[in-house]
């Protein structure tokens, strides 16, 4: 049962990434607190799910003509610079205080999409 989970949860996670649900916080979770891994090896295996995920997505949003040229070059470069600026404060930050940070973050959001009208 547990190899199926590990297999099917994943995959899960995959498809409501794809579609832009956030299907990595689920992951994470998922593995954290189900499958034991540290939060470090979390976010790990997560970065690598979304990469083809996103890639694919994004191939096949192009191809339906979804994607908007200029934001897209915005938001990789602004991604990308935010993204390595903050890699470097999180290797330097406890993993505790990140997992607890990560943790208010999705209940903030949760609690947030309940009373959105």
């Amino acid at each position: 049962m547990n190899k199926l989970l590990g297999i099917l949860i994943p995959f899960l996670c995959g498809i409501l990434s794809a579609v832009g649900v956030g299907g990595g916080s689920i992951l994470v979770i998922y593995l954290t607190q189900f499958a034991h891994l540290s939060y470090d090896s979390a976010k790990f295996f997560n970065l690598v799910s979304f990469i083809p995920t996103a890639l694919l997505a994004s191939f096949i949003n192009k191809k339906n003509g979804l994607i908007n040229k200029e934001a897209a070059v915005c938001c990789a470069i602004g991604g990308a610079v935010f993204a390595a600026a903050f890699a470097f404060v999180g290797a330097k930050t406890d993993p505790e205080l990140l997992k607890n940070f990560f943790g208010a973050v999705l209940l903030f959001a949760g609690v947030r999409e309940l009373f959105k009208k």
